[in-house]
């Protein structure tokens, strides 16, 4: 493989883990955004509750659905969380190693600063919503 193909291999690989990383954190500000989604677990019952004019026993049933739904999704998430963290150190270790001295300073105070939006949100979410 030339130089030239090892050069645009490594473009197209970068660009592609760089749209996958800023994917990752985009898509929940997104996601937790939407006017249409309910804010949290009570929020979708009642929502549920008006939409489908549901009984009273209903609405309990649908509300424990949710809440093992929502043990589940945080038992999934407890289980892949440090795959994730990995994928993303990796990436940041190839994209810091293309960078220049100066950006990689960049690219650090860069990274602090989106660890710290991720804290702020973590520490604005209720606690029966925290992971």
């Amino acid at each position: 493989m030339s130089a030239t193909s090892r050069k645009a291999y490594l473009v197209i690989t970068c660009t592609f883990l760089l749209g996958l990383f800023i994917g990752l954190i985009i898509s929940p500000l997104v996601w937790r955004q939407s006017p249409a989604a309910p804010p949290n677990l009570s929020g979708m019952v009642d929502e549920l509750s008006v939409e489908l004019s549901l009984t009273p026993d209903q609405r309990q049933q649908v509300e424990k659905i949710l809440v093992d739904t929502r043990q589940q999704f945080q038992d999934l998430r407890k289980q892949y969380h440090p795959q994730m963290m990995q994928i993303r150190d990796s990436s940041h270790e190839k994209i810091s190693s293309l960078l220049t001295a100066e950006q990689k300073v960049r690219f650090d105070e860069w990274k602090q600063r989106q660890d710290a939006k991720r804290d702020r949100r973590r520490n604005e979410e209720s606690p029966k919503e925290r992971r």
